[in-house]
């Protein structure tokens, strides 16, 4: 996946290794801290957490990755008017608002370009001129933006933000890349087990229904005579004429004569 990235004409650094905030290079993520967070994305894969806390999770997950003092942000939908928004703290959420605000911005760019997006200042960066006075004013120098893939293509973008310049390298988007990958992973998981119970439950409540309904039907039979076609064209009537469901007309047949008071409307045989 390509990079935009911030060139200021600074000495080149080691690979693998980040800028720290005081300007000492400090050393890419731990493979102990990586492995810790797709072990914590496996479980969320399996977990029945609400959306908006998987995808809390999902920040904390990144931010557990990055240099302490980053802060990142999970939007659902297109960022500039997103479905769903969670941070892990105050600079991650400024850094959404502004950028919704404005309407553009890193996570806008990868969106919109479908590329991460690095960035070493965004007071300086010339893509977004009007996020600079903006970004200084809440603290908000570096930044990162990728996008997270579901089975239905883009779905959201993980933002991950710092206060210092280059705080962020080619490393850290590796890194965001590698969960952003797995998360959408288990975003189309769950999307698949919601379908998947979904259905299910169609099909249990439609066997429960007809159970009713045939429960009804018989009760119709009892009271009325006639065929089991004409019951269910019986209650069939009666469900029109009371504008409600078959079904609950089914219900209200079959508890009535359980509890033995059954009235059954007048009408004719067929």
């Amino acid at each position: 996946m390509g990079m935009q990235d911030v060139k200021d004409g600074r000495a080149a650094r080691p690979a693998g290794a980040r800028a720290a905030p005081d300007g000492a290079v400090a050393a890419a993520p731990e493979p102990r801290r990586l492995e810790s967070a797709f072990v914590a994305l496996a479980w969320l894969a399996a977990s029945d957490l609400p959306e908006r806390a998987r995808l809390e999770r999902l920040a904390h997950v990144v931010a557990g990755v990055l240099p302490p003092t980053a802060s990142v942000g999970v939007a659902l939908g297109a960022p500039w008017a997103p479905d769903a928004v969670v941070t892990t703290g105050l600079r991650a959420s400024a850094a959404d608002r502004v950028q919704i605000g404005a309407g553009y911005g890193p996570c806008a760019s990868a969106w919109t370009h479908g590329t991460s997006v690095l960035v070493g200042d965004l007071g300086a960066d010339p893509r977004w001129p009007r996020l600079a006075t903006a970004a200084a004013r809440e603290g908000v120098r570096s930044a990162i933006a990728v996008l997270v893939h579901a089975d239905a293509g883009a779905v959201g973008v993980v933002g991950c933000y710092a206060a210092g310049t280059d705080v962020f390298d080619e490393e850290h988007v590796r890194t965001v890349e590698l969960l952003a990958s797995a998360a959408g992973a288990t975003l189309t998981a769950l999307r698949l087990r919601a379908h998947s119970d979904e259905v299910v439950g169609q099909l249990n409540r439609a066997l429960t229904s007809r159970a009713v309904i045939d429960q009804a039907k018989g009760v119709v039979m009892a009271v009325r005579g006639g065929t089991a076609d004409d019951a269910f064209a019986y209650l069939a009537r009666v469900s029109q004429a009371q504008n409600v469901r078959l079904g609950l007309t089914a219900r209200r047949v079959v508890e009535q004569a359980r509890t033995g008071t059954l009235v059954l409307p007048e009408g004719p045989h067929g």
